[in-house]
């Protein structure tokens, strides 16, 4: 087990129960060299799963979870020296970590009791992970296996070709070329997204978001079905297809269940769709809304959602987490029995 630094998650509060408005909580130093971290790319460094648990890679190489599972408060998960830092990742229904002797997964409160998944490749091939419904994937080079969470092995190959793995609220996909190819628990692989110089996507629940084009011309395009302005739109037109033209130049994009936020080319974030539980980070909860930019960040490096809620990571690898908080999975403070925004408090001290 790995004995962990002292670090800090900030919590923006978008909403309050007792009529405050939107603020960005003070944060800590968390010493961290900003240099050391790789602008969205290679493995994920943060993964918002599930219903309510999140994690994070932190400085001094520890993993970190909060929210829902069995502690609730942001600790450490108790890793085995095979772990290497910075493996990939995901959470979902478990956590799930690539070691040198297979993948591992189990719940982040008691990781000492994770299964381990084989596959025939070696595990330094893993590039990234994907945990969704009841399987677990891994993009391993260009091919993708996939294998039943409650098995031990990757037994089948979903894609060849892939360069990106993503995972939905009910789907796995992966890019494969110029096209965003998806499957759900039927093991069917659809084209979801067809366009030119794809470079990144999105799977939420019911709409999926790519960004294609190249530098800074890069666009978003959003499909799907478009309750409460999933699609980038700002209504609930029943149109399957949306250019979020606000979005222009993004580096990512990314889908939680009523909602979609892009990474901009400055840092800042774009966020659009429900604000019912603060997935927007504003006060203002008109549902649905256009892209509007998430307020009081500093410039952004990396981005995740899952659910009612977002985390993002800045050039100093401190963390920002916005939307729902029932089980603590936005860094709340105290468990909240009805879904809310996280009132303001102190920031988040994982030990």
């Amino acid at each position: 087990m790995r004995v962990s630094r002292r670090f800090v998650v900030a919590v923006i509060t978008a909403f309050s129960p007792f009529g405050c408005g939107g603020r960005l909580e003070p944060l800590e130093e968390v010493g961290a060299n900003a240099s050391e971290f790789q602008e969205q790319s290679g493995p994920a460094r943060i993964s918002v799963g599930g219903d309510r648990a999140t994690c994070a890679w932190l400085p001094g190489d520890a993993l970190a979870c909060w929210g829902g599972y069995e502690r609730r408060a942001p600790f450490a998960v108790a890793l085995p020296g095979t772990v290497r830092p910075g493996a990939p990742f995901d959470v979902g229904t478990e956590l799930c970590v690539v070691a040198t002797d297979g993948i591992l997964c189990g719940p982040p409160g008691d990781f000492g009791s994770a299964r381990r998944f084989t596959t025939s490749s070696t595990f330094a091939d893993v590039n990234e992970l994907a945990v969704s419904g009841g399987e677990l994937c891994a993009r391993l080079g260009r091919e993708v296996r996939c294998g039943n969470l409650r098995g031990n092995t990757l037994d089948t190959r979903r894609l060849t070709g892939a360069s990106q793995l993503f995972r939905g609220e009910k789907e796995r996909c992966a890019t494969v070329g110029d096209a965003l190819q998806c499957w759900g628990d039927d093991g069917a692989v659809r084209t979801a997204i067809q366009v030119a110089e794809l470079r990144n996507a999105a799977v939420g629940y019911v709409h999926r978001c790519a960004v294609y084009g190249n530098g800074a011309t890069t666009r978003v395009r959003c499909v799907g079905v478009n309750r409460r302005g999933l699609l980038g739109d700002g209504s609930d037109a029943p149109i399957e297809e949306h250019e979020v033209a606000e979005a222009a130049g993004a580096r990512a994009v990314v889908a939680g269940t009523d909602h979609g936020c892009a990474l901009l080319g400055d840092g800042g974030v774009l966020c659009w769709g429900s604000n019912g539980l603060g997935e927007l980070g504003t006060a203002d909860r008109a549902t649905p809304r256009r892209p509007e930019r998430v307020p009081n960040l500093p410039p952004l490096v990396e981005l995740a959602a899952n659910g009612d809620r977002t985390c993002g990571r800045a050039v100093d690898q401190q963390i920002y987490c916005w939307g729902a908080d029932r089980y603590q999975q936005s860094g709340g403070q105290s468990p909240l029995e009805t879904p809310r925004i996280q009132a303001p408090g102190t920031p988040i001290t994982i030990r």
